[in-house]
């Protein structure tokens, strides 16, 4: 799996902080955010969420990632190599 996030945010291993990756843009057609993957409710209400609501979340910031047709700014990191060094 090819994760599409800052490489500093190991905490998208199961860590519940905040998957921030201080990259916004906001897609608002796929309504979210292309840095973290996260929604503006989810984004809003991070602090309220539980534990686990946050793990549910990440999940699925990863997978909203994916499904970008291009990669993001930082895919070089990731693996790619037509990123940012």
């Amino acid at each position: 799996m090819n994760l599409k996030t800052h490489p500093s945010s190991s905490l998208f291993a199961g860590c519940a902080d905040s998957p921030c990756v201080d990259y916004c843009i906001y897609n608002y057609e796929q309504d979210f955010c292309t840095g973290c993957g996260r929604s503006l409710e989810e984004i809003s209400y991070w602090n309220h969420f539980t534990f686990e609501e946050k793990d549910q979340i990440i999940k699925k910031s990863k997978k909203r990632l994916d499904s970008l047709p291009e990669p993001c700014y930082n895919s070089s990191i990731q693996g790619g190599s037509d990123g940012p060094d």
